[in-house]
């Protein structure tokens, strides 16, 4: 996985991982509320050898000591001292169960022992501690008093109090932060694992280089994600200022896409460029309609000569798009009832953009767009003008994939963060078995932010209008941070020269 899929998931996903998390520490949580609180207090004792005449007595009686008190840390698990504290203490258990509530350290290079005694209570194990470390010390003296026959004997070995047990503030177990740290790492891990599966099995079209090893065709444009065609049913008498200003940079973002399309399209073959091109998608809603209009718009202002046919004839929009009628048009073109010249509808003022509807609805497209008429027709309309054709979706009905075949190639629209690999491998599949030409691809909807552009391919507009209109624009361009840092040094250069000519 590479660091550019890893910083999509967590910016994608970011959500998702937190609420796991968050799950997973509200679990650890839980847990620890459930669990029976125990308290652990400590005692300690030392073992001493007696006094030193000297220097050299003393470190030898201290190496004694510390290797004395190590044999004595089988003396604290054993049974005896765990009668003594029984009977001390009047507990009604059996000395194995309690040897389990006890646990003893040395600390480094010491002649201490240091006893931990953990019970139900605060109390319980203050009692306990103290009583352990009473009862250890007895054993201790019993034990160095005996010689090998077993008889008594004075030895110079002691064990005594170091320091007396406290009363535990808080519980030892559980420990609520860690069982709250616990669970949320694990959340964490198990949100991320989570959010790459689910990035893994998600088959949708993330990037142009996704686009092109899937489907071994270039990608020959990419439109950005324009708000103000998403944004239905709001007039620019309903706008603010802020918003007005907003649509206006996403438009002249959208123009320069529109624009680098087309002069991919006319470098596409100097020799011989297509002139009769289909304009399609997988599925419906990929914005092929949309891309249809805006680059025969492009196309006439730089002074090229068009003609968009409508030829989605069961669902026709186009000349509502355009808006012109919709009266007559290609079917009734195809059947003889008119003439060209009769429902060929201008648009604009300079006369070199033209519209033909899709006219009356038939019962049988796909026969009618693989007609001799029909492929007449477009050899008449391609010999001083370019054919842009809005074709079905090639997945649902056969009439986009008829009509490729019928024209130099189509341009495939490809929604991105929506159109799946298995849609683009049927469309192109479908398209190739009436041996119809893919042009290109046109990835649309490319997010403009820097993280998203950048991934699908898209971070030059982003780094072009920055430096363009040289003021901040959503995510594209310069960051607030560095607007500020200009603007400062704009104003110390100024006043750096207002300082020079006094």
């Amino acid at each position: 996985m590479s660091i550019a899929e890893i910083a999509t998931i967590l910016r994608k996903s970011w959500w998702r991982i937190a609420l796991v998390a968050l799950l997973g520490a509200s679990t650890g949580l839980g847990w620890a509320s459930l669990q029976p609180r125990l308290y652990t207090a400590s005692a300690s004792a030392i073992v001493t050898t007696g006094a030193s005449a000297n220097v050299g007595s003393a470190l030898i009686a201290d190496q004694f000591a510390q290797a004395r008190v190590k044999s004595y840390l089988d003396l604290v698990q054993s049974r005896t001292v765990a009668e003594f504290v029984i009977t001390k203490l009047h507990l009604n258990m059996q000395p194995s169960a309690l040897v389990g509530s006890i646990t003893a350290t040395i600390p480094d290079s010491t002649a201490v022992l240091r006893i931990h005694a953990t019970a139900n209570s605060p109390e319980g194990a203050l009692d306990l501690a103290q009583a352990w470390v009473a009862g250890l010390i007895s054993e201790v003296d019993r034990v160095e008093s005996l010689d090998a026959q077993g008889s008594e004997a004075s030895s110079i070995v002691r064990m005594q109090n170091l320091e007396t047990a406290t009363l535990p503030q808080f519980p030892s177990y559980p420990s609520y932060r860690q069982a709250i740290v616990l669970g949320g790492s694990i959340g964490l891990a198990a949100g991320f694992a989570l959010s790459f599966i689910l990035f893994r099995l998600d088959m949708r079209i993330r990037s142009v280089r996704e686009v092109e090893e899937v489907s071994g065709i270039s990608v020959i444009g990419t439109l950005p994600y324009n708000s103000e065609l998403n944004d239905s049913g709001r007039g620019s008498a309903g706008r603010t200022k802020k918003q007005t200003s907003k649509y206006e940079k996403e438009n002249r973002l959208l123009e320069e896409a529109y624009r680098k399309l087309r002069t991919n399209l006319q470098f596409m073959n100097v020799d011989n460029p297509p002139r009769r091109i289909v304009i399609t998608s997988a599925l419906p809603n990929e914005g092929k309609s949309t891309t249809t209009v805006n680059l025969a718009k492009i196309l006439a202002a730089s002074g090229q000569k068009v003609i968009v046919i409508d030829g989605d004839l069961r669902r026709r929009g186009l000349a509502q798009a355009f808006g012109v009628a919709e009266g007559a048009g290609l079917t009734d073109i195809l059947v003889n009832r008119v003439e060209l010249d009769d429902v060929l509808q201008p648009v604009g003022r300079t006369g070199l953009l033209h519209v033909l509807a899709a006219g009356v609805v038939p019962p049988n497209p796909s026969e009618l767009l693989g007609s001799r008429a029909f492929e007449t027709l477009l050899d008449q309309l391609s010999k001083d003008a370019m054919v842009l054709i809005d074709a079905p979706p090639l997945l649902p009905v056969t009439d986009g994939a008829i009509l490729a075949a019928r024209t130099d190639g189509a341009l495939i629209l490809v929604r991105a963060g929506s159109t799946t690999i298995g849609h683009l491998k049927i469309a192109l599949s479908n398209l190739e078995r009436i041996n119809g030409k893919a042009l290109g691809i046109v990835l649309n909807r490319v997010p403009k932010s820097k993280s998203g552009g950048s991934y699908y391919g898209y971070s030059y507009y982003g780094d072009y209008y920055g430096e363009y209109y040289g003021e901040y624009y959503g995510e594209v361009g310069e960051t607030k941070k560095r607007r500020r840092i200009r603007k400062v040094k704009n104003v110390l250069a100024s006043a750096s020269k207002l300082i020079s000519r006094k």
